[in-house]
C-alpha cells in the first residue's frame, strides 16, 4: 500500500501555515487500534476534502502499510452530523460485514457512526470500536464516550497570532515571503482513551 506525498498544491503554499499534527495523531489512533488487537479497520472518510483530512488520510495509510495490512473498508461521508448519518446510515444497510473497528476523520462523523450502529442494534465497543479526531467537548457526553485524537486549537491559535503580529512588527507582506521565508508549524496532538474502543 503506497503512501503518496502532498501534492504539489500543498507544498507548494505561499503562505506560512500554523497546523496540528494530522498525519501523525491519525497514524497513533490507527496504531493503537492494531495494539488492541483490531485487524480489520475501516476508515470513515470526508466527502469534502481539505489538507488536515488528507493528512489523516496518509497517517491511517501509514500505519497500516508499516503492519503489513489493508484497510477493510472505506466509507464516504458528509461532514455534517445529519449528512455523515445518513451516508453511514446508507453505507451499513448494504455492508456484507462490518470491521472490528472504524476511524473516523472527524468526531462529527465518529459519532453519527455511533448513532447509525446503535440504531441497527450492535453495540460499540463490543461489535465495533470506533474512534475519532478533534476531541470536542461533545465527545465526553456520546454514549460510549469517543475515544480521540485530542488538538490543541486553543495554543495553535496563540501560536498563530504570536507568528502574525511578528511579521506585522516586521513590515513583512506576502510578496517578501521568497526573501524571509514561510514557516510551517505542526503542533502536536495526543490520544484520549476513553470507552468507544474495546480490546479484542
Amino acid at each position: 500500500m503506497a503512501v503518496s506525498s502532498v501534492p504539489p498544491a500543498i507544498s507548494l503554499s505561499r503562505a506560512s501555515s500554523k497546523t496540528n499534527d494530522c498525519y501523525g495523531g491519525a497514524r497513533a489512533a490507527a496504531e493503537y487500534l492494531l495494539q488492541t488487537g483490531h485487524r480489520r479497520i475501516g476508515y470513515i472518510k470526508a466527502k469534502q476534502r481539505i489538507r488536515n483530512f488528507y493528512e489523516r488520510e496518509q497517517g491511517i495509510l501509514a500505519a497500516l502499510d508499516h503492519a503489513g495490512m489493508p484497510l477493510a473498508v472505506t466509507i464516504q461521508a458528509d461532514v455534517s452530523s445529519e449528512g455523515a448519518f445518513q451516508d453511514f446510515d446508507t453505507w451499513i444497510k448494504q455492508a456484507p460485514q462490518l470491521p472490528d473497528a472504524l476511524f473516523a476523520e472527524n468526531d462529527i462523523m465518529a459519532a453519527a457512526a455511533i448513532r447509525v450502529l446503535k440504531k441497527h442494534g450492535y453495540r460499540v465497543p463490543d461489535d465495533v470500536s470506533v474512534i475519532g479526531f478533534d476531541d470536542i467537548p461533545m465527545c465526553e457526553m456520546l454514549d460510549p464516550p469517543l475515544t480521540t485524537v485530542h488538538s490543541f486549537k486553543e495554543e495553535l491559535g496563540v501560536i498563530a497570532v504570536e507568528h502574525l503580529d511578528r511579521r506585522i512588527r516586521r513590515g513583512e507582506v506576502p510578496h517578501q515571503m521568497t526573501s524571509v521565508g514561510r514557516l510551517s508549524t505542526a503542533l502536536s496532538t495526543c490520544l484520549v482513551t476513553r470507552f468507544s474502543v474495546k480490546s479484542r
